[in-house]
């Protein structure tokens, strides 16, 4: 029944489907009641918040008290989605008391269920922007009528002072006096507003009381203790570290003295899945913190985990940036001298991790200066450029261009002369021609990032640039005549040049015009040739594959290999 629900609408589930699992959840085969309590959750995805809380909650309620465990293990599952679409009285008053009731069952099945669900369930106790401002609204409303009774008690005549002798023997008090009945309105008004903000600033929404009931988080700091005490194999600490963050939204950051020591046990657990797990999180974990509590509890733990198995390394690999950019600039340099352990991996092989790691190098480039980047960040990148894995060498090629971008924001004189003879004498003037097409790949970058005006990117690049276009191996001249074909050519850049720089240009595209390989010739404007021109042995051995590797294979070279 509940595989129909994608298919038909809500109304009709409404209809037909919710009274159905509603009367048989009474049913007395417990494999119906089973069956009804799984059926749930899914049917809540679907109908309106209003009907869940008239008809779900209380069938789940009832469930949750069934004398056969199953049914109270498949109410357990189905617990956290009714509670994302009840409303938050339904979640509070009763879907938490069922909840608490499950974690304290005898049934260790039960049990286990309940504790896996736990840090979901905390999770939707998260306030939004709209709950925040109806509980403001509904707070108000409900300290206006407070004070309005006070108010009327208070102004309220008691009707046996106005026959009090005291009335009668005192001297007249200014009885002549008319009070304008506008200017008492004003000042009860007045003294009205202010009563209520003396009374709103006694109420703290971040007070653990007003945001999820107590117990439930006494059960979420103890479930390394309760997993253990289970005794089910199960992975109920690695759902805790994984639910860990969305607990810290709930509760925010002035709660976090309450969970800070279940995070720390979390990074030391023996399990490196719970301390990996607890890694990739650590910098939503740090966003939501603020940074005196981000330095003193987070820091440690990123140190460690810096030097742990590279599974977990690859945790805070992956989001290095987004965590150092919360923190103070003198604490952020401390880590740059450990930036070289983002190269120390226990598997060499393992080339995902150094392409992670020239990924996040670009993204420091704007968290450091351009002295700290030409100290530790460039020659990191420069190592990973040379990489023979060419999807690191590309990820490196852009960290160089941010490292570039870096050094020319703030005109770095010192480090844009070391970064370009760098670039010449490991790139344009190495004997491998990888390398020799690395440094094509980055003059490409840097000069889509437009920090040159053209005569500077000219003078300090195009020179090298353009002396390769007679090099021996193709892929290095086909490389070459894309980027000056598809980029430097017919736009701006090209007539703000000086007429020296237009005609080394026009000469160099000459020549790879005529240049013997015909995908050269094609990257520069050529057209293909039905086919292509027998080339030596001496020019196979050199430029072998060439078309393989570069995915130009034509109508030509097909004919000639059916031939």
């Amino acid at each position: 029944m509940t595989r129909l629900t994608q298919y038909i609408s809500s109304e009709l589930v409404l209809k037909y489907f919710v009274p159905t699992i509603v009367q048989q959840s009474s049913s007395i085969a417990f494999q119906t009641r089973k069956t009804c309590a799984t059926s749930i959750g899914d049917l809540a995805t679907v109908i309106p918040s209003s009907a869940v809380d008239q008809y779900l909650v209380p069938c789940i309620s009832n469930l949750c008290s069934d004398p056969f465990w199953g049914v109270r293990k498949s109410c357990a599952e189905v617990i956290h989605p009714v509670a994302q679409v009840c409303s938050k009285e339904s979640r509070w008053n009763i879907l938490s008391p069922c909840l608490i009731q499950l974690l304290q069952d005898q049934s260790r099945w039960v049990k286990t269920a309940a504790l896996r669900v736990l840090g979901y369930f905390i999770s939707t106790f998260a306030q939004t922007n709209e709950d925040k401002q109806i509980n403001s609204t509904k707070i108000n409303n409900e300290q206006i009528n407070d004070l309005s009774v006070q108010v009327e008690q208070s102004i309220q005549i008691n009707e046996s002072d106005k026959f009090n002798d005291f009335n009668y023997w005192r001297e007249p008090l200014l009885t002549n006096i008319d009070f304008n009945q506008d200017l008492m309105e004003n000042f009860t008004s007045t003294t009205r507003k202010q009563s209520l903000l003396e009374i709103s600033k006694t109420y703290d929404p971040d007070s653990i009381n007003n945001i999820l009931p107590i117990e439930l988080l006494d059960f979420y700091t103890s479930i390394i203790e309760q997993s253990h005490s289970s005794g089910v194999e199960t992975d109920i600490v690695h759902q805790g570290a994984h639910t860990f963050p969305a607990v810290a939204l709930t509760l925010t950051n002035k709660n976090w003295h309450l969970i800070r020591d279940l995070h720390k046990k979390f990074a030391e657990d023996l399990q490196w899945k719970v301390r990996r797990t607890l890694a990739y999180s650590l910098h939503a974990l740090a966003e939501i913190l603020t940074v005196e509590q981000v330095e003193e509890d987070l820091c440690p733990i990123f140190d460690s985990f810096f030097r742990d198995v590279d599974e977990v390394k690859i945790g805070i690999l992956s989001n290095l940036a987004r965590f150092l950019k919360v923190l103070q600039l003198s604490t952020r340099r401390t880590y740059l001298d450990k930036l070289t352990y983002l190269t120390c991996v226990d598997n060499q092989r393992n080339w995902r991790f150094r392409f992670e790691s020239a990924n996040q190098l670009y993204e420091l480039t704007s968290l450091f200066s351009s002295v700290d980047v030409g100290d530790y960040i460039s020659p990191l990148t420069f190592g990973m450029a040379v990489d023979k894995v060419a999807d690191v060498r590309h990820a490196a090629i852009k960290a160089l261009s941010g490292c570039y971008s870096k050094f020319n924001s703030e005109n770095a004189q010192i480090q844009t002369e070391v970064f370009l003879d760098d670039c010449h004498r490991v790139f344009a003037s190495s004997q491998d021609w990888k390398l020799r097409q690395v440094y094509i790949n980055l003059c490409e970058s840097i000069y889509k990032l437009h920090v040159d005006t053209p005569d500077q990117y000219a003078l300090r690049f195009l020179g090298r640039l353009l002396s390769l276009k007679e090099d021996p191996v193709v892929n290095v001249r086909l490389s070459l005549g894309t980027f000056i074909y598809q980029n430097l050519i017919n736009n701006e850049f090209y007539i703000d040049l000086s007429d020296d720089w237009r005609s080394q240009i026009d000469e160099c595209l000459q020549i790879l015009l005529v240049d013997r390989d015909r995908d050269v010739r094609a990257s520069v404007g050529g057209v293909y040739e039905a086919r292509g021109t027998p080339l030596s042995s001496e020019i196979l051995n050199d430029d072998s594959d060439s078309s393989i590797q570069n995915n130009t294979i034509t109508l030509g070279d097909e004919q000639q290999n059916q031939s």
